[in-house]
């Protein structure tokens, strides 16, 4: 393995902390307040220097976009796909709910800052797309396809595998936001609920 110079780790550690700052900065004012100056000023560098590190704003924001998709997709990679489908449905559910609770800047950026879909994007390209191993969307349409396959899960007309894994990340992304706000303060066991609120929604999509 070839050892850092010092200049490279000095390299790593600022590009780092500009990271920081900026996720920081979108978390606590929005992403509309976002600038090369605030980032400057939070770390005592100048703006000018930033563009030693990142060229423009939008390539911090590129940056930021794909840490924080690394870390969900590391966080759902650690649920083993060997486990039955249903159970693996929860489980990613779970470990999205995890991945908000410890990680709740990034996933604030996830949740407010993401590049919309093309506008032509149609339901062949999401289905090639799916195809990506490490993509998280990925992770859970693979999973409803598994469990369509296994007769665990039933599409309907107009409701198939695309609208189920839609409607379970929308759940888990929703109680998410719920818990990472205000409603998370309420007198819940959550993780508790959050199971069996996965548990009640996927088995429901069983029902013949």
């Amino acid at each position: 393995m070839k050892t850092r110079t010092p200049r490279e780790r000095r390299q790593e550690r600022t590009r780092h902390d500009i990271l920081t700052a900026a996720i920081d900065i979108i978390a606590e004012e929005g992403a509309d307040q976002l600038s090369l100056r605030e980032i400057a000023r939070r770390i005592d560098y100048s703006p000018a220097a930033l563009y030693r590190h990142f060229d423009s704003k939008e390539a911090i924001v590129d940056a930021v976009c794909n840490e924080a998709n690394r870390r969900l997709g590391d966080s759902l990679a650690i649920v083993p796909e060997t486990l039955p489908p249903v159970e693996y449905l929860i489980e990613l559910g779970m470990a999205y709910l995890r991945f908000a609770d410890e990680n709740p800047q990034h996933f604030h950026f996830i949740a407010t800052w993401q590049i919309p879909m093309p506008p032509d994007v149609t339901r062949e390209d999401i289905e090639q797309a799916a195809e990506d191993p490490d993509d998280p969307f990925s992770r859970l349409y693979r999973g409803i396809r598994r469990g369509i396959d296994a007769g665990k899960l039933h599409d309907r007309p107009g409701y198939g595998a695309l609208e189920m894994a839609f409607s379970v990340w929308a759940m888990a992304h929703g109680m998410a936001v719920l818990q990472t706000q205000r409603l998370g303060r309420m007198p819940i066991d959550f993780p508790t609920a959050n199971r069996q609120a996965l548990a009640d929604f996927i088995a429901g999509m069983g029902i013949v």
